[in-house]
């Protein structure tokens, strides 16, 4: 009886041991900037957090340029 209830303890611990383990996601802080390009003004449209997937979708998001304004996020 001892050895089934200290088995059972074993498995136990082992079980929280491998399922603590795991990689905590990574947010960032980010903004969406608009820069003018002519007179190099830059406005912060919008501020968001962003975590792993999306995280790293845009912060690999290329910037868009319409006319003379250019956005894009920025991330910290």
């Amino acid at each position: 009886m001892k050895r089934i209830t200290l088995i059972i303890l074993f498995v136990a611990v082992g079980g929280f041991f491998l399922t603590s383990c795991t990689e905590e996601e990574t947010c960032k802080q980010c903004k969406i900037v608009k820069t003018n390009n002519s007179t190099q003004v830059s406005t912060v449209v919008s501020t968001e957090e962003k975590c792993g997937d999306d995280l790293k979708n845009t912060e690999n998001e290329a910037p868009v340029t319409v006319g003379q304004e250019t956005t894009k996020w920025e991330c910290n």
